[in-house]
């Protein structure tokens, strides 16, 4: 180190000089005091590091000076070199990936997700660990290793896009508890789906649907009109609607459906009509036996087999997007108006939903028409739909009994 007068543009300075890394360095001081300064803690540094490296025997000081040379092929420095180490998770306990998706799936059922989602999740998850093994180290786990784990020939596009949205949110997940540095399912391509309409009853077909219930099921038309003209779905929703949420104008879907956001569905006048004549038979909205009593009315309107997944549903948001436009739906639907715009924007004309929505109820009387119903069954041997209900009470009552929970 050397301290010297100089001129530096110019102008008179103080110069302090010294070696750093094989490289010649020089700071400038306009005041002799400052640079002396400077240099004396310059030395006081240099002299602590040395200390430092006398601290260390001979074997590390070798072992650091090798990695030093290494790290300065690789262009990188030492305490980048640390860095890459610890998030690697080397040094580290394992991480066993069935112990990983318990932890994930006990903190899942904790949040309170719901029982349908839990039971798809818990099925990815199973699949993802017959697929991985169960007991291997997830923080191994590379993004070829789940690019090979959807690459499954019986599975379609939409099976493997749902499998790696799951296997994105358990990584997602331990990356956040630290349990992992990284996610590995981000770095896989998610499979292409070609967009399919959805599907849409005709006004005739719904017109054939609810009258199939008129004449076989009465207790269900309440069901049915619900998921056509007011497009609730059939069990987040309707499964969980009261009679006291059908008010006059209005049908309240509670923060509890699937969307867990409240929102006001208005009722059309011809779904006014229904509800008007199917509320005095004094049932809830979706009432007992109803998968059976569901399937039977669809075998009725010619829908043995082939019935369209979330049909119903589908046409009243197409329908409505022709009459009410994109926003109005949205709210009515608990949809997002870009997804309207997508995938349910001119399916349908104004006179097709004029005709969808003018479908009115038949004469048939329900009450008495769910009464000849229950004769007949009496007559054939089968239980009426009394007895069906109190058999079903009484189930509630000894699950109860068993359980600890309150009856139903």
């Amino acid at each position: 180190m050397k301290i010297r007068r100089t001129l530096h543009h110019d102008n008179p300075r103080w110069a302090v000089s010294w070696q750093d890394g094989g490289r010649q360095k020089r700071r400038f001081f306009t005041q002799e005091r400052d640079a002396r300064s400077f240099g004396k803690s310059l030395r006081e540094e240099v002299r602590d590091m040395g200390g430092l490296m006398l601290d260390l025997d001979p074997l590390e000081r070798a072992s650091l000076m090798s990695a030093y040379l290494r790290a300065k092929e690789l262009d990188i420095s030492l305490g980048q070199a640390l860095d890459a180490w610890e998030e690697s998770g080397a040094g580290r306990a394992a991480v066993p990936l069935d112990g990983l998706v318990r932890e994930f799936l006990v903190d899942k059922r904790k949040r309170g997700l719901r029982p349908r989602s839990l039971s798809a999740l818990e099925g990815s998850c199973r699949a993802l660990l017959a697929s991985l093994g169960p007991t291997g180290d997830a923080r191994a786990i590379a993004a070829d290793d789940v690019a090979k784990f959807l690459d499954r020939p019986n599975w379609g596009a939409r099976t493997r896009l749902r499998l790696l949205r799951d296997a994105r949110n358990l990584f997602g997940w331990a990356v956040k508890r630290e349990r992992l540095a990284r996610n590995p399912a981000l770095a896989v391509d998610r499979p292409v789906i070609d967009p399919k309409p959805p599907a849409v009853l005709t006004p005739s077909e719904a017109e054939r649907l609810i009258r199939a219930a008129e004449e076989v099921e009465p207790v269900m038309v309440g069901y049915v009109a619900l998921m056509l003209f007011a497009g609730l779905r059939p069990e987040s929703e309707i499964g969980r609607l009261t009679r006291g949420d059908i008010r006059a104008d209005v049908i309240e879907v509670r923060a509890i459906a699937k969307t867990r956001k409240r929102r006001l569905v208005p009722i059309e006048p011809n779904l006014r009509a229904f509800l008007d004549r199917w509320l005095p038979l004094g049932l809830d909205p979706r009432p007992v036996n109803w998968q059976d009593r569901w399937g039977r009315l669809r075998t009725a309107a010619g829908w043995k087999k082939g019935w369209p997944q979330d049909g119903a549903r589908h046409s009243y948001v197409s329908y409505s997007y022709a009459i009410h436009g994109e926003v109005e739906t949205s709210r009515r639907a608990g949809h997002s108006p870009d997804e309207l715009h997508r995938s349910y924007r001119g399916l349908c004309t104004k006179v097709e939903a004029e005709a969808y929505f003018g479908v009115r109820p038949s004469g048939i009387d329900y009450a008495v028409r769910a009464a000849e119903l229950d004769e007949e069954r009496k007559k054939n041997g089968t239980r009426t739909r009394d007895e069906m209900v109190e058999l079903a009470r009484k189930r509630w009552r000894n699950a109860s009994r068993t359980s600890g929970n309150p009856p139903v």
